[in-house]
């Protein structure tokens, strides 16, 4: 399920992931690319409940962000078909984490916001100065599973310090 048009870092996101499954996996059956949960949880999750109806079987989902994330969460939980069914998506809130921990989500795609902001004022600082900087900054982002979840680099991504933690 995609999430909504005219997003362009989902939808990067999106196409990366179709172009890598139909180039390097071609033997694996895409039965939706376009279908749209939209901005709000609700719709993501409505989408997500007519996907299930109409594909009562299924290997695994990508959610390219948190909504449709929690959305493929939900619905696999409560319609009991998570088992046999992988489920790999983006970002890592409170409730994804514990989706994780859980074993409701398979594999978390997670960013790094201290990278980011850091990248940003390092290359803010660099144009003032006069440097020449790169279009393009890529700041990372990590494979989580439960088998690494627990590793610190990855906790810290998973729990990045805030006010909210006390850190």
């Amino acid at each position: 399920m995609r999430y909504v048009e005219g997003s362009a870092s989902t939808t990067q996101r999106e196409e990366g992931f179709l172009e890598v499954m139909r180039s390097d996996y071609p033997e694996i059956t895409i039965l939706t690319d376009n279908q749209y949960g939209g901005a709000t949880l609700e719709g993501c999750y409505a989408t997500a409940e007519n996907l299930l109806d109409k594909y009562q079987a299924f290997d695994g989902a990508y959610a390219p962000c948190e909504p449709v994330t929690v959305a493929f969460m939900r619905s696999l939980d409560q319609s009991g078909r998570k088992d046999g069914t992988t489920l790999v998506g983006f970002d890592a809130s409170k409730t994804l984490v514990e989706g994780l921990e859980s074993g409701k989500v398979d594999a978390l795609m997670v960013q790094s916001p201290y990278q980011m902001g850091y990248q940003s004022v390092d290359r803010l600082i660099a144009k003032l100065k006069g440097a020449d900087i790169a279009r393009e900054v890529d700041t990372g982002v990590a494979v989580i599973t439960r088998a690494n979840m627990n590793e610190p680099a990855n906790q810290a991504l998973l729990n990045p310090p805030s006010e909210d933690n006390g850190n």
